[in-house]
């Protein structure tokens, strides 16, 4: 009876914290406010690609000094930039019986610890591609992203979205400072603010 009284508790507690979770969550403008700019790709003279921020601690927060330029194929290796952390995810599959906080519908971009800007490609802005993306995300107890899936915005855009998601570093979640996964989205703008209504 005791353990059941506890379980029962404990769920009283995550459904507690969840709730202010979610709660101060919707009151965020998932519509564009808080969105992550993209950087825009620019082409260079031998043919490669580069962003139009190529110096240092640019695309990422004020706390990191790495490049926030997702790895490129190049054929000079002068060019090469190195990724901050793998686009790879975490092993999503592992065995978690912990709490996971929040919901598809959870706004988490001022939840990021170290943000990685994604890429507005030539491709992409040249098929008049642009707008906002939201990728929902799963993060773990360490603040990583298991998985991201873009669900709205330019499927053209769609890919280097998820990338940027998967290489950027959130706030570890808990509750009642219990380590827990959390559960959300984020918000990528690739151009202009009044291209956010385009449906391109």
């Amino acid at each position: 009876m005791a353990i059941r009284l506890r379980y029962l508790l404990l769920a009283i507690l995550i459904a507690t914290s969840f709730a202010l979770f979610a709660g101060t969550t919707a009151l965020a403008q998932p519509e564009g406010g808080g969105a992550i700019m993209a950087i825009e790709e620019k082409p260079l003279a031998g043919g490669g690609r580069a962003t139009s921020s190529m110096t240092e601690g640019q695309g990422r927060t004020a706390t990191s000094s790495k490049s926030a330029a997702l790895p490129t194929k190049t054929t000079s290796p002068k060019t090469t930039r190195n990724s901050p952390r793998s686009a790879t995810p975490a092993n999503s599959n592992a065995r978690y019986n912990g709490p996971v906080i929040g919901d598809k519908y959870s706004f988490l971009n001022f939840e990021i610890a170290e943000k990685v800007q994604p890429i507005w490609t030539i491709k992409a802005k040249n098929a008049g591609a642009s707008g906002l993306v939201q990728v929902e995300i799963l993060v773990d107890e360490n603040g990583n992203v298991l998985s991201a899936h873009a669900r709205t915005g330019n499927p053209l855009l769609h890919p280097e979205a998820e990338r940027a998601a998967l290489a950027t570093r959130f706030n570890r979640p808990t509750v009642n400072g219990q380590r827990a996964r959390a559960l959300g989205f984020v918000v990528y703008r690739f151009g202009k603010s009044e291209d956010d209504d385009d449906d391109n």
